[in-house]
């Protein structure tokens, strides 16, 4: 099943409801992506019994963009691998929401207008 909302208001609060769709669907594995309406995204992968795993992958990324997601706060414990950087954060989705919008207007520059667009999909 796949699900698709956009927001263009308070992006902390409709991240994280799209967030909280994918957690309790009740699914063993799933997965949502972000993108913004400049065609930047992130995307969060979500387990059972493992819960939301932050995914940011590395191609896209500039050089100035690399740089800035290293100084995000919250990001110090990601996991850095040659394709993405990765941060479980467990069922925490409101913590997700905040990461998820930093990264949209910290490290990718998006106005505090900016929209996005949730894809979910529910693996079954």
């Amino acid at each position: 099943m796949d699900a698709l909302k956009e927001f263009n208001t308070d992006h902390v609060k409709y991240i994280k409801a799209a967030m909280d769709e994918l957690v309790n669907a009740g699914v063993d594995d799933g997965f949502i992506i972000f993108e913004s309406d400049e065609g930047r995204f992130l995307q969060f992968t979500y387990r059972r019994g493992e819960g939301l795993t932050f995914d940011l992958p590395r191609i896209g990324l500039s050089e100035e963009e690399l740089s800035r997601v290293c100084k995000v706060e919250g990001l110090e414990a990601m996991n850095e691998t040659e394709m993405s950087f990765l941060l479980k954060i467990g069922v925490d989705t409101r913590m997700g929401a905040r990461l998820a919008n930093c990264i949209f207007r910290s490290v990718f520059g998006c106005p505090g207008d900016y929209k996005v667009q949730a894809t979910i999909d529910l693996e079954e």
